[in-house]
């Protein structure tokens, strides 16, 4: 099963963080699935590396720190 069949599915587990933090989409939708126990700052920082997916964390993940992703949302 690919990551987004998990994440639509609500299959996603604290053991597919690993998994998540490999690219910046996958850290957003892990991140955005609000897995009990899952490393946010990890997540943000990974998610961060693209600029959409940081300005699509710092929306809509709560906790996210807004000021970190705004400074990666801009650099393009």
């Amino acid at each position: 099963m690919n990551f987004l069949f998990k994440y639509y599915n609500n299959l996603l587990t604290i053991e597919h963080q690993k998994e998540a933090l490999t690219t910046p989409d996958m850290s957003y939708w892990f991140a955005k699935a609000n897995i009990p126990g899952s490393d946010i700052k990890a997540l943000q920082s990974k998610a961060c590396e693209a600029p959409y997916y940081a300005y699509c964390f710092a929306l809509n993940i709560p906790g996210a720190n807004i000021k970190y992703c705004q400074e990666h949302a801009c650099k393009s």
